[in-house]
């Protein structure tokens, strides 16, 4: 915070300059939120607008995710698909349900209209003209008159009755009855939650908004007012004037309007104390995933132990700047004045990011880890539940519980004789040796405990405290998480199909997979491996023909992790006897896996909207004497997502019967 006190030297300056950067962690924390929402209203009445058309779609699947996500489909978009956002195509436990997406994909190969969205009904087509909405104006109605041939437009019904049925949960679903048609366009309700979402914004400055990042936080908490939908993610009553809500968006106006860019300490106590409260309200700090960091954030904000960085600073500068630019003036030495607050504005943000320009290798790093981390949230970050299920919607900490792992010890004379040490820490796993092999029976989580280290490297690389949190509590390896923060660079290479030979070849195979440009011939990219600490994580040894583990070059700096089933260890030629580090996962405790299996249970019961209790689970396992199988996690979640399945189906037999069937 300090290096930024030179641009603003006052410490009513400082002030605002902290309260701007709190707005904009506050606005972070709502948006994803304010968007899945109201994403459930357009998922859950789009459902029910096109029931007829699809029966055989059961209670827990949408149509969004009945439908694969392709750009030439006339539905999705390239990019970033606004139709699906964070639901996914997926297997469904019913079989009528998955027969309906295989006839889906059909007709969108033959160009077959499948009838699931309308794009063709206007807003004023479908709005009746109605002086008391805050839209239309009596007379002759401007918001009802068309621009081009100046004749006004008449209301009808929706030919798909898709559009009627999103108007009236909007128009049910607005707390005050009077939703600011003008900022949207209905022909994108379909596809594009957000359009929904500014029927709820103020009725000025929205209209060509179209997503949740480029919205500021006047518009995203005048969502969470005026849609009574958010009622149930709060204990507050959002009814009372003054609630928790409105005392944000009165911070952010107060934020904006400070006389020139001036705050005093006591207001900013005032203004945070009012973010946090918003935060720490207990029903939205567990529902909504990003409370937490919001939290947390705002705190050390508060505290001065928030590294601030410059974008944020800029972001804060450039948004006073914009709003500055909107204020009436009614004469010339108010125009000076506000041009030369302008002027001053703009000058600070100049001189910021001259300070910003990085040299042509941290331009490269800083490149580096945004690509990685933005790959493997895309195609690393996700965890099978079961053979249907994968965890997309649940964060590692809903649950993952980390191994017990030891390192393997043998003994210099006796080489079949081997002793083991507990591993408490992932600077005890990787510090000491450049190769660690771990390796374990199948099933018993290999695969999933790296996917873990590339979830927390992202964490820890974005500064998210959520997913940490938990884990460093642990008294396994997990306790440090993180020294992860020691690697500029994370690669999680899958061996499956390897046709490689040599470890760097490996590497540079898989990173032209994440960035084109990451190849041999990338002097920065040699330069990188050669000089900064990276993790590479090589994952299933006994799924590929690699012949030997060659020792690591000397001029390269990154630390290997090797999986591996034991089997595989006694066929290879390995490494000189301390040169690496052997470790091995151990199998799990009666206790650790019924609460895996609660774990689990529960998530299940959440992705199915089911509620099925895990001690029914439990006694039909012990039942059929299956309890050794529950130490092995992938057995015991295929089990319990049979178990699922069987309930799912309404088999009326005994609990025992659905697992008798396996």
């Amino acid at each position: 915070m300090y290096e930024y006190y030179k641009q603003f030297p006052t410490p009513g300056s400082q002030n605002w300059l902290k309260g701007s950067v709190a707005v904009n962690i506050t606005k972070r924390g709502l948006a994803p939120f304010a968007f899945k929402v109201c994403d459930d209203i357009r998922v859950e009445k789009l459902k029910l607008a096109i029931k007829q058309h699809f029966p055989d779609l059961c209670g827990n699947c949408s149509i969004v995710e009945a439908i694969p996500c392709d750009p030439k489909n006339n539905i999705c978009n390239a990019g970033q698909c606004r139709f699906h956002k964070d639901r996914v195509f997926r297997p469904c436990l019913i079989v009528k349900c998955n027969d309906y997406r295989n006839t889906v994909t059909d007709k969108i190969q033959k160009g077959i209209d499948i009838g699931c969205i309308c794009n063709s009904c206007k807003i004023t087509e479908i709005v009746s003209c109605n002086p008391r909405n805050k839209v239309c104006n009596s007379g002759r109605c401007r918001f009802h008159m068309d621009p081009n041939t100046k004749l006004n437009i008449h209301t009808r019904r929706c030919p798909n009755n898709i559009c009627d049925t999103l108007r009236n949960a909007i128009q049910q679903t607005h707390r005050f009855g009077n939703p600011s048609w003008k900022n949207t366009d209905a022909r994108k309700w379909c596809v594009n939650a957000w359009d929904i979402a500014k029927c709820f914004m103020p009725p000025d400055g929205y209209a060509n908004v179209d997503n949740e990042n480029d919205t500021d936080l006047n518009g995203i908490i005048s969502v969470y007012i005026n849609s009574d939908e958010f009622q149930q993610y709060f204990t507050a009553d959002l009814s009372f004037p003054k609630n928790i809500c409105d005392k944000v968006r009165d911070v952010g106006k107060n934020i904006r309007h400070a006389p020139g860019l001036e705050v005093t300490e006591d207001d900013l106590k005032v203004w945070l104390s009012d973010l946090k409260a918003l935060f720490s309200d207990p029903t939205f700090n567990n529902d909504n995933p990003l409370a937490k960091d919001a939290l947390d954030q705002l705190q050390q904000l508060e505290n001065d132990e928030l590294i601030i960085e410059r974008y944020e600073v800029v972001v804060a500068i450039k948004d006073s700047v914009d709003y500055l630019r909107t204020l009436p003036v009614h004469s010339n030495r108010e125009t000076l004045e506000l041009q030369s607050r302008i002027d001053d504005l703009e000058v600070k943000v100049q001189d910021i990011l001259k300070q910003m320009e990085p040299s042509g290798m941290d331009r490269f790093k800083s490149e580096l880890k945004g690509n990685l981390i933005k790959y493997h949230l895309d195609n690393t970050c996700t965890y099978k539940i079961g053979p249907f299920v994968e965890s997309g919607v649940f964060g590692l900490e809903d649950f993952y519980i980390p191994p017990n792992i030891s390192r393997v010890i043998l003994q210099s004379r006796q080489k079949y004789i081997r002793s083991e040490e507990p591993l408490t820490s992932l600077e005890q796993m990787f510090s000491s040796k450049r190769i660690t092999i771990l390796s374990a029976d199948a099933g018993v989580g290999k695969t999933t405990f790296c996917k873990s280290l590339v979830t927390l490297w992202c964490a820890v690389q974005e500064g998210k405290t959520n997913p940490l949190a938990k884990f460093s509590r642990s008294q396994n390896v997990f306790s440090d998480i993180t020294y992860l923060a020691e690697f500029t660079y994370l690669f999680y290479i899958q061996l499956r199909g390897n046709k490689c030979d040599k470890l760097e070849d490996i590497i540079f195979s898989h990173t032209e997979l994440v960035d084109t440009e990451l190849t041999r011939n990338n002097k920065a990219f040699c330069n990188l491996l050669s000089n900064e600490t990276g993790l590479v994580i090589l994952d299933g040894l006994d799924e590929c023909d690699i012949p030997i583990i060659s020792p690591l070059a000397t001029n390269r700096k990154y630390t290997v992790l090797i999986t591996s089933r034991p089997w595989k260890l006694a066929n290879i030629d390995m490494p000189r006897t301390g040169t690496y580090t052997h470790a091995q996962i151990k199998v799990i405790s009666r206790d650790v896996s019924e609460q895996l299996v609660d774990h689990l249970n529960n998530c299940l019961n959440k992705h199915f909207s089911t509620s099925y209790n895990n001690g029914d689970f439990l006694s039909a396992i012990k039942k059929q004497h299956l309890e050794p199988f529950l130490q092995n996690p992938m057995l015991a979640s295929q089990l319990l997502c049979v178990y699922h399945e069987k309930r799912s189906q309404n088999i009326t037999c005994l609990v025992n019967t659905a697992v008798d069937s396996t």
